[in-house]
């Protein structure tokens, strides 16, 4: 039997952290994985926390390295285990080096990084993520200005004195 380890992260509330275990845990029964460990990122941003800082990613990477007890790291989707260029390379080549597949949920696909074009493939695809989250970020920082401006509640504590109404 296949033996897998599983990667749940979510960056907001908005997100759902249970379609995300239930679609993983579908697959994995589907295809005769065995999940051997289940690693659980809340409220973590792929794209503004550095990888030192994703301390399950890391506990799965020394798993790979040190007790080399799993074939696959399956995740819901490729932009759920990072978002950042300059950091994909060296977690794939560690999976890669000890024979880990990283597998998405949603379509079966294996994250390939044994050819050189693998890895420019891994590039463009990390490099479009990455700038998929500034663009978001940049978006979120222009609504909350324009509300500002306008004199209209942008979330947050309210300021002292001040009390929030349901309308």
């Amino acid at each position: 039997m296949k033996r897998g380890v599983v990667l749940y992260r979510v960056s907001t509330d908005k997100q759902d952290y249970q379609m995300q275990i239930r679609k993983n845990r579908e697959f994995c029964k589907n295809n005769n994985i065995e999940i051997v460990d289940e690693y659980e990122e809340y409220d973590v941003s792929g794209y503004k926390t550095k990888l030192n800082d994703r301390k399950e990613l890391m506990k799965i990477l020394t798993r790979a390295e040190e007790k080399q007890d799993f074939d696959y790291l399956v995740i819901y989707g490729f932009d759920r285990i990072i978002r950042r260029e300059d950091e994909a390379p060296y977690v794939l080549s560690i999976l890669t080096k000890n024979k880990v597949e990283c597998i998405e949920a949603t379509t079966g696909e294996v994250l390939k990084n044994d050819e050189m074009s693998d890895k420019l493939m891994n590039y463009i695809r990390f490099w479009q993520a990455e700038m998929e989250s500034a663009k978001t970020a940049q978006r979120v920082s222009d609504a909350l200005e324009n509300k500002n401006k306008r004199g209209e509640y942008a979330g947050g504590r309210p300021a002292f004195g001040y009390k929030l109404y349901q309308t």
